[in-house]
């Protein structure tokens, strides 16, 4: 309602129904826009909720929990490392009863009969001696 000062009536009565039916619709905007405010923080709470909800299911699928060993595997993984344990111990045993014997046993009764030429020529891929 927007009138210009010579357009409006000189009777009281008439400004007065004016002023009302303006603040009438003054405060139905008020209450339009309170009520599009209330629907706005409604939303923007509502979306809050569901970005919450995506991060979780994005932690649950891809994040540090998603990531559980099954406990076979781990028995598996366990296995593995007490097999390399005890071949990496062998090894060490064998390093040292192979060490602490004399050199002519080491390398066993057929290079004994043999000249030192031969000892040198024997494959370096096969450690028992054998040719």
């Amino acid at each position: 309602m927007n009138a210009s000062p010579e357009a409006l009536p000189n009777d009281i009565a008439a400004l007065r129904a004016m002023l009302v039916e303006a603040w009438a619709e003054r405060d139905a905007e008020r209450a339009e826009k309170a009520q599009l405010a209330a629907e706005c923080n409604q939303l923007a709470s509502q979306n809050d909720r569901l970005r919450h909800l995506i991060r979780q299911l994005q932690r649950l699928r891809f994040g540090r929990r998603s990531e559980k060993l099954d406990p076979d595997q781990l028995n598996l993984a366990l296995e593995d490392v007490e097999q390399a344990i005890a071949e990496t111990e062998a090894q060490q045993e064998k390093a040292i009863r192979h060490s602490s014997m004399p050199a002519a046993r080491r390398a066993g009764p057929a290079a004994a009969r043999c000249p030192s030429t031969c000892r040198g020529s024997r494959s370096s891929s096969n450690p028992r001696g054998s040719y």
